[in-house]
């Protein structure tokens, strides 16, 4: 059971590694080709306020990533779920390849603790990359995961999955 768990730990965060060097190679490729990005911005998006301290949910995305290696026991689900994280991250580089896009974001000026995060989240993430979103659609997977392998976990990982999705607005990291 053991070597199992420290399989699928590793397997998460081999996982999380080449998923954050690919999107952001992508995201830093995008920024310098400077190609003319696909506008998504809708008349609704003007009527979605700017939450700074969704960004607290938005982080916890990071966190949500590893679920799946523990509620995932059989080796069987653990792959079933690592498969279909693979596809969704293929899927999605080519997609933004595709269709570059990016978002225009708040000048963010107030100087408490999530603030600072925000700001600090505009560093890293340039803004580009921004359709699908993957904090939304690796929620909703970890989220159909529970739903499909360990119900007794669902209700909360429903609830953070709700969270982070909204927090990808809430923080004007999308459309």
């Amino acid at each position: 059971m053991a070597a199992h768990w420290a399989e699928r730990f590793g397997l998460t965060l081999l996982l999380i590694a080449v998923s954050a060097f690919g999107f952001l190679s992508i995201d830093g490729r995008l920024a310098d080709a400077a190609p003319e990005p696909v506008a998504l911005a809708s008349a609704l998006d003007a009527y979605i306020p700017f939450v700074p301290e969704f960004v607290f949910a938005y982080l916890l995305y990071y966190v949500w990533l590893l679920l799946p290696a523990a509620f995932l026991r059989t080796r069987a689900a653990f792959y079933r779920g690592f498969a279909a994280f693979v596809v969704m991250q293929v899927c999605a580089a080519v997609t933004f390849l595709a269709f570059p896009s990016r978002m225009l974001r708040p000048t963010v000026t107030a100087q408490d603790l999530a603030s600072d995060l925000v700001r600090a989240v505009y560093t890293v993430d340039q803004g580009w990359n921004l359709f699908p979103s993957l904090h939304v659609a690796h929620s909703v997977l970890i989220a159909l995961l529970a739903w499909a392998y360990s119900r007794r976990v669902f209700p909360l990982v429903a609830l953070g999955t709700a969270l982070i999705s909204a927090s990808t607005l809430l923080i004007k990291q999308h459309y």
